[in-house]
């Protein structure tokens, strides 16, 4: 069941549509791939630009596969902490 707004009659003004889009979508699980490696942060999680601060969360996973995203989670943070302690 959807309790949110209707959808737009005219589906082909695409500003329209992505205002939708941005007002109506949602999850109830983690985001992921808002600081995409190589742009927001280094290959080591290092934030670019900034000192002393790593981001080791799901927002640097580009692509997940289909099955429960915690377990990458888990693969990654472990390793990634611990680089960040020996700094």
């Amino acid at each position: 069941m959807y309790f949110g707004p209707s959808l737009r009659t005219n589906q082909s003004d695409e500003s329209a549509m992505e205002e939708f889009c941005r007002s109506s979508v949602t999850t109830i699980w983690h985001y992921h791939g808002g600081c995409t490696v190589g742009k927001v942060v280094d290959g080591d999680f290092r934030v670019m630009g900034v000192n002393s601060l790593r981001v080791v969360d799901g927002s640097t996973f580009s692509c997940l596969s289909r099955d429960q995203s915690s377990s990458h989670y888990h693969d990654v943070r472990p390793e990634r902490e611990v680089e960040a302690k020996v700094e």
